[in-house]
């Protein structure tokens, strides 16, 4: 496993740190904390590592102290906060500052993070209160509370626009300017088959809500990290941001679940079962091209005996009729 990496900064901004280390350049997520530590430092600079590994992923994060990793990883160790939650509390708050609002059980100050309600902030005091202590990272461990610290946020500005930069796509962006959070409903399609969750975390199955194929569209309504939160019938929902692109309607929709279809053809239909197989005809004998989730609405091209013809991802599918409702 990496430790730290030690090398001169290449690019710097509040989501991102690239370290030149003997001509290799490493790309880290780092917290508002670690980017103000850091910011205009001349010579080599040392960078503690935590590595998340998925089957589709590899991501360094990096921390500018021991004591911002360990909180990191007590953090994403909550259920319902994931490693883009996590750096938003840390970019939120000093280190200080969050180990004195587990240890005073203030709720009100995790719920300033964005993105943080009630219920997360209260599982976070709970299951971390004990363990901030025992680790010997509690509130004077974290460091001092004046300005001297070089984890202190420096300024209120710099944090808002960070902190709405990591709400957004994640990606770096010029401090200079201020960065505007993803709050305009967006019409989405997705790309392939992918699960749809209650919280923006995939470490664990456990908020796994349903599945959606390839093509079902949803209206967007905000993003966190590499998260797009989605309307999903009657509530919120996520989806990862990699698995979605612009969908070509403009339609809000009703919010009920998938987007509204493209305007045009016979109507809508809005599919009312699970996992609903798409054939390539209509008749069981027909080949399954794909599988539309509960709520998804597809345009109606036309009907034939039991089964609907949709356009499904570019081109004509059937589902049975009693599997979807029409609009």
């Amino acid at each position: 496993m990496i430790e730290y990496i030690r090398g001169s900064i290449a690019e710097l901004s509040p989501t991102m740190a690239v370290l030149d280390a003997n001509g290799v350049g490493y790309g880290l997520s780092i917290s508002l904390n670690t980017f103000t530590a850091i910011q205009g430092l001349s010579g080599d600079v040392k960078l503690y590592v935590y590595e998340s590994i998925r089957e589709d992923a590899f991501q360094l994060w990096g921390f500018a102290t021991k004591v911002e990793r360990e909180l990191f990883l007590l953090l994403t160790s909550v259920s319902g906060v994931g490693p883009a939650s996590a750096r938003v509390i840390l970019s939120s708050m000093t280190t200080r500052e969050l180990c004195d609002a587990i240890s005073r059980s203030d709720e009100r100050l995790l719920k300033s993070a964005k993105g943080i309600g009630g219920k997360t902030a209260q599982r976070i005091i709970v299951e971390l209160k004990d363990k901030i202590v025992a680790l010997g990272i509690d509130a004077a461990a974290a460091g001092p509370s004046g300005a001297s610290t070089g984890t202190i946020v420096a300024n209120k500005e710099v944090m808002d626009e960070a902190v709405a930069a990591q709400l957004a796509s994640g990606q770096p962006v010029d401090v200079s300017q201020p960065a505007e959070a993803a709050s305009t409903e967006v019409q989405v399609k997705t790309t392939d088959a992918v699960r749809i969750r209650s919280s923006a975390d995939d470490s664990s199955d456990a908020n796994i809500i349903a599945k959606s194929a390839a093509g079902d569209t949803f209206t967007r309504i905000g993003e966190e990290g590499n998260w797009s939160k989605i309307k999903y019938k009657d509530t919120t929902a996520y989806i990862r941001s990699d698995f979605l692109t612009t969908a070509e309607s403009t339609d809000t929709g009703t919010g009920d679940g998938a987007a509204a279809a493209p305007a045009g053809g016979a109507g809508t239909v809005t599919v009312t079962k699970s996992d609903v197989n798409v054939r390539n005809k209509a008749g069981t004998d027909g080949d399954i091209i794909g599988k539309a989730a509960s709520g998804s609405s597809y345009t109606l091209k036309g009907e034939s005996g039991e089964w609907y013809e949709i356009d499904y991802n570019g081109q004509s599918g059937f589902i049975r009729n009693d599997m979807a409702s029409k609009n």
